[in-house]
């Protein structure tokens, strides 16, 4: 087993090392000195990533997946190398129990301060105040004050960040701190289905009423709250709910909103790539009841197809959403909810304007542009 497990790591290692390789060569070609960035963990079902990184070879960075942590051991390249660390949780939360999600903590940190030690650079962007369901509480506060006391750039994607992330860990407000939002994502899906066909497709009714929410399903979202709002709006009003349940549990609770509300149009499933324009496209607002959480993409692509939004006050949606771009009401309150997509649906053309200058100013160049010239700044 010892021998198998070695064989792989031997495997990921080379090909860990061609990769960067190629990459260098091909940021070298910009005449910039290379610099080699090793993101973890890589997110392949979300464009994030690669929105957030797509002027690197521009500014002579090569971005290369690092599976795991470990991957740093014995790194030894002739390169300025960053380890840039996004989502912390599979390294706490996919273990089983207390104990041994605390020696993950201290051996992640055993890691990452021995990367330091050879002259790599830290960055860690905040993308949640805690894993969502989390239940290793504790080791996840340790390693993310770690990160927040030694990283050399923290990148926040709301300003709201280090006041609601304050309860479990400090983040200090000094020159490490930076704030690049979440880009635009036009262009990332396609865009080319008509309203009508939309609709068809969706056998949604063409004089309906419809708000949207998409992304994968999980309880801190809100969609119970839909259900509720449904009952103080007319009948001519539907609820798009579409994405992937986070479990079992999940998928068959929001089956069943279906089964209470027939206005919910319920489809708790992946949706695919090409999909995705069939839901935004059929719909007239977004609607993001979140009880919990701090940031979301699903603002940024709702914004990114021309749709205002009507978003709960938790996390940084009372920060994103302003006036131009829609209304915000409190988190779990369906009749305030409901009142506030009457109205941003009254008043939806006025919004054109302010969603078209929001979605401009988060273009993805312009924001990865500003990342690698912060991180560029702090790289030793």
């Amino acid at each position: 087993m010892w021998d198998v497990r070695y064989a792989r790591r031997a495997l990921r290692m080379e090909t860990l090392a061609e990769s960067v390789t190629a990459a260098t060569l091909a940021a070298a070609a910009s005449g910039e000195e290379p610099t080699v960035l090793l993101y973890n963990p890589p997110a392949r079902g979300n464009p994030y990533q690669q929105l957030l990184y797509s002027s690197a070879l521009d500014h002579g960075v090569c971005t290369v997946p690092l599976h795991s942590l470990d991957e740093l051991e014995g790194l030894r390249w002739p390169y300025r190398t960053v380890a840039h660390i996004h989502w912390t949780s599979p390294i706490i939360q996919s273990q089983e129990d207390a104990a041994s999600a605390e020696q993950a903590a201290d051996d992640a940190i055993d890691l990452l301060e021995r990367a330091e030690s050879r002259g790599i650079t830290l960055v860690w962007t905040v993308h949640n105040v805690l894993p969502h369901e989390c239940r290793h509480i504790e080791p996840e506060e340790r390693l993310r004050q770690w990160l927040a006391d030694h990283a050399s750039m923290i990148h926040i994607l709301s300003e709201t960040t280090t006041r609601l992330v304050a309860p479990h860990y400090r983040i200090s407000e000094d020159d490490r701190l930076v704030h690049v939002p979440i880009p635009n994502y036009v262009g990332v899906y396609p865009d080319h289905v008509h309203r009508s066909e939309a609709r068809y497709e969706l056998g949604i009714p063409a004089d309906a009423k419809v708000a949207v929410l998409v992304g994968s399903i999980r309880g801190y979202k809100g969609a119970d709250v839909l259900v509720e709002a449904l009952d103080h709006l007319d009948d001519d009003w539907m609820m798009l709910l579409a994405g992937k349940p986070i479990d079992d549990n999940n998928a068959r609770h929001v089956e069943a909103l279906g089964d209470v509300q027939p206005r919910m149009s319920v489809w708790p499933r992946h949706i695919a790539t090409e999909e995705m324009q069939l839901f935004l496209r059929s719909a007239d607002v977004a609607v993001l009841p979140y009880l919990d959480g701090l940031n979301s993409a699903a603002c940024s692509l709702a914004l990114s197809f021309g749709l205002p939004v009507v978003a709960a006050d938790s996390g940084s949606f009372a920060e994103v959403v302003t006036d131009a771009l829609g209304k915000v009401v409190p988190a779990g309150d369906a009749h305030a909810l409901a009142e506030a997509l009457v109205t941003v649906y009254d008043e939806r053309e006025r919004y054109g304007p302010g969603i078209a200058a929001a979605v401009a100013a988060w273009s993805p160049r312009t924001l990865s542009n500003r990342f690698f010239e912060a991180l560029l700044a702090r790289v030793r």
